[in-house]
């Protein structure tokens, strides 16, 4: 790997797909690796020496999301070998961050995009801003819609469509906790008495100061 990049981005894997020929990214983790392989051509083109981190380790026995993400780096969106790196031990958007910083670090890389999609980035970049506290690196974060619609006006109605899903999976995610939680004897009253901060993180909705492994 060449040394002296001018920046990195950073493409936070979701999962792997079984075929019968082997493994390929899911598409959410194809939508972002597209999102940011366009990033990348556009940031090249603009003389940025730039390295694509692919961050995701093994959450299954087979391959690790990196080996195979990368892999479609290489022979779908033609990223160079030498400006790859697979992150290949995190197992969560904590461990994507504090792999993801360790490396940048490393190679004294000051500015960095994280690549994800719109319901992740939130958390991803209180991640990414945590644990690259007191590190002097710039992390700016785009979703892997937005860079899509960008560079694709025409693809406009499937990701509505996609946002859509994704909104009504959320919400029904939320209100079957919600019911979960506040059904349980005393468990009800006591959130009720002691306030919104303990709700929140228990219906996922993290307060922002707060960054919680999960």
């Amino acid at each position: 790997m060449d040394k002296g990049y001018d920046a990195g981005i950073v493409v936070l894997t979701n999962d792997i797909d079984k075929t019968k020929s082997g493994y390929e990214p899911d598409k959410l983790s194809y939508m972002r690796l597209e999102a940011a392989a366009i990033e990348y051509q556009w940031m090249v083109k603009n003389n940025e020496k730039t390295v694509l981190i692919v961050s995701g380790g093994r959450i299954r026995p087979g391959p690790t999301l990196a080996e195979i993400i990368g892999k479609t780096a290489l022979e779908i969106f033609h990223i160079p070998e030498n400006d790859l790196y697979l992150e290949d031990k995190s197992l969560n958007t904590v461990e994507n961050a504090i792999y993801s910083v360790d490396f940048l670090k490393k190679k004294d890389i000051t500015s960095c995009l994280v690549v994800t999609n719109e319901f992740q980035l939130g958390r991803a970049m209180d991640c990414f801003d945590y644990y690259g506290r007191g590190s002097y690196i710039n992390f700016q974060g785009h979703s892997a819609e937005e860079i899509i619609l960008m560079k694709y006006p025409s693809k406009k109605e499937e990701i509505e469509s996609f946002r859509r899903k994704k909104d009504t999976i959320r919400r029904a995610k939320h209100n079957f906790k919600h019911r979960l939680i506040f059904n349980i004897p005393l468990i009800g009253p006591v959130l009720m008495k002691y306030g919104v901060r303990v709700q929140m993180a228990l219906l996922g909705q993290r307060p922002q100061e707060h960054v919680l492994d999960e």
